[in-house]
């Protein structure tokens, strides 16, 4: 922390984001134009999960992941490339 010097400012670093809205003008903005936007759309959807902690909290108690690492799921590349083409 800048305080005592010690430590990483990540641990220091809210797990939650405020608004200002310009995400949403942004948003709006492009849907009236006719632009596509999905990067920012979906940028903003994430903050709005972000924003609800406590739910997430709650939510994370009673949902589970998946049983296996990303590590663990077997790609087949081979199939994955042919299913491509």
């Amino acid at each position: 922390d800048d305080v005592t010097d010690t430590g990483y400012v990540v641990d220091y670093v809210l797990d939650k984001t405020g608004m200002k809205g310009t995400g949403r003008w942004t948003i709006q903005e492009a849907a009236e134009r006719s632009i596509a936007a999905p990067t920012m759309a979906a940028s903003l959807d994430m903050r709005y999960i972000s924003a609800r902690k406590d739910e997430r909290v709650k939510a994370s108690a009673i949902l589970k992941g998946p049983e296996m690492t990303s590590a663990e799921i077997p790609v087949h590349k081979g199939q994955l490339l042919d299913d491509l083409k």
